[in-house]
């Protein structure tokens, strides 16, 4: 019983390698009041910010090694739209209309559908 105890904490700390276990996956569709697509939401959320933190602090260190002052580095990291080119915010602002234009059209596709 201890080592079951202790093997479903691995896997709720690294919820990515609970797949890799198929009769993990199987006993344990849903935890509590969550379910598989909730999990599957912050796995997800998790794999986002992490390569957030990690690509900032790749960004801060690239300019820590080029030879900026690490006041400077800091700034950059933080506050990308000050060191981005013209065409890279057009290609941003296009990214987040195209997000927020599906999100949109999502909702009106659903009150449209016959229920």
């Amino acid at each position: 019983m201890r080592t079951q105890n202790l093997s479903h904490w691995f896997f709720l700390a690294f919820p990515a390698t609970a797949f890799l276990i198929p009769s993990y996956h199987d006993e344990y569709l849903s935890f509590g009041d969550t379910t598989l697509a909730e999990r599957d939401d912050m796995k997800i959320l998790l794999i986002t910010l992490s390569m957030f933190v990690l690509l900032t602090i790749f960004s801060f260190t690239l300019d820590l090694t080029q030879g900026f002052e690490p006041r400077t580095a800091y700034l950059n990291a933080i506050s990308p739209f000050k060191v981005m080119e013209l065409i890279e915010s057009f290609v941003f602002v296009i990214l987040i209309a195209l997000f927020f234009l599906q999100s949109v059209l999502q909702v009106f596709t659903k009150k449209r559908s016959p229920k």
